[in-house]
């Protein structure tokens, strides 16, 4: 963890200073794109979250944006929520600059810690406290929105372009599929090359053509696609980003957003769309049984009540068409990444090796559900 407090020296901050023994450091690993870390000061107890940044992402643009955020919330703050929880970063020494570059070519960012609970899953919680955590979600994303777009559309980048495009992501599949050395999905350098794992592909054959072929009779989500709308998005609504707290009346607070490197133009149901995929199967995206895949209607609605507030059906109906976007969207994201050997979603030791073919099927199963389903308002 040597090269963590490394990075963390330099930060501003009156405490990145002394001895390394000062600090403990805590490998956090339920992310799927950076490395990220949980950085504790000793003598004082401060945290921190610093996290080791994946190159996919177009830096310039991502600091850029963060700083905007910085003076999106100052605008926003009068108008914020008693509850909520103001995220902030570090600014490198000597800049105002929140990437530092190390001299490996490692770039690192620190944001003060947040205290309160985060969730991977609803599936450890009670059915009630989960309706709650549900609705609260859905008020913190129009609250996030509300922030954002306090500046206009065309003052922000894109760190990430091409994040939430349907065409792009069923395009790279396609690629992949033909044998085609690629850019690995997303990323920025055009040097990153990846191409099927023939090896892969020929152990789960039976497995992998069965998802192809449900994949394939939705193409016309595909060749639908439309994105409206245009607005500023936060563009990674999973359940693990959103920072939760009880307060002493026994409330449940969504009390912030985190993970803030997608914050870019996107389409204004895209972060409903996202956080439905990430709610609405309570097994989330590895159930420890395929088979138990599920939508909780209840979850659903809640978190439609909390974004809506009234619920109409065109909104409902508009909401739908959103959440089943992102579980296609992941099908064929997970499957790709999962054919050219995991390049994209992180895996950690102890996890299956079939992990993101697995995660594949399980967002498949879940858009399954979604259709055989009667959601009403």
């Amino acid at each position: 963890m040597q090269a963590v407090i490394s990075a963390f020296r330099h930060f501003q901050s009156d405490i990145s200073e002394g001895s390394d023994t000062n600090f403990k450091v805590t490998h956090i690993t339920t992310g799927l794109a950076h490395k990220t870390y949980c950085l504790i000061h000793n003598p004082s107890g401060r945290k921190y979250i610093i996290q080791n940044l994946n190159p996919i992402f177009n830096f310039s643009a991502l600091n850029h944006n963060l700083q905007l955020f910085e003076q999106a919330q100052k605008i926003y703050s009068e108008k914020l929520p008693d509850y909520w929880a103001k995220v902030n970063y570090l600014s490198v020494r000597n800049s105002d600059a929140i990437i530092y570059e190390d001299s490996a070519h490692q770039s690192w960012r620190v944001m003060n810690y947040v205290e309160g609970e985060i969730f991977n899953n609803f599936d450890k919680v009670t059915p009630q406290i989960r309706l709650k955590l549900a609705d609260s979600l859905g008020q913190a994303i129009v609250t996030f929105g509300n922030i954002i777009n306090t500046i206009p559309v065309n003052n922000w980048l894109s760190p990430l372009p091409h994040f939430h495009d349907l065409p792009y992501h069923y395009t790279y599949l396609q690629s992949v599929l033909n044998g085609q050395d690629v850019t690995l999905s997303l990323s920025q350098n055009l040097n990153v090359k990846v191409k099927l794992q023939s090896a892969l592909y020929k152990k789960d054959n039976t497995r992998i053509k069965k998802l192809l072929t449900k994949i394939e009779a939705r193409k016309s989500l595909v060749e639908n696609f439309i994105e409206v709308d245009l607005v500023i998005t936060h563009g990674d609504t999973k359940i693990n980003n959103a920072i939760f707290r009880k307060e002493a009346t026994g409330i449940w607070h969504c009390i912030c957003l985190i993970d803030l490197d997608t914050i870019q133009p996107g389409d204004a149901l895209d972060d409903l769309g996202d956080a439905l995929r990430s709610i609405g199967n309570l097994g989330n995206e590895n159930p420890k049984d395929i088979n138990a895949v599920t939508i909780d209607k209840d979850i659903v609605t809640a978190l439609l009540s909390g974004y809506f507030g009234v619920v109409t059906p065109e909104k409902l109906s508009l909401a739908l068409k959103s959440y089943t976007k992102f579980l296609y969207m992941l099908s064929l994201r997970f499957l790709a990444d999962y054919l050219v050997g995991s390049k994209y979603f992180s895996s950690y030791a102890g996890q299956r090796p079939d992990l993101n073919l697995y995660r594949a099927e399980v967002q498949m199963a879940t858009l399954e559900k979604l259709e055989s389903l009667t959601i009403t308002i």
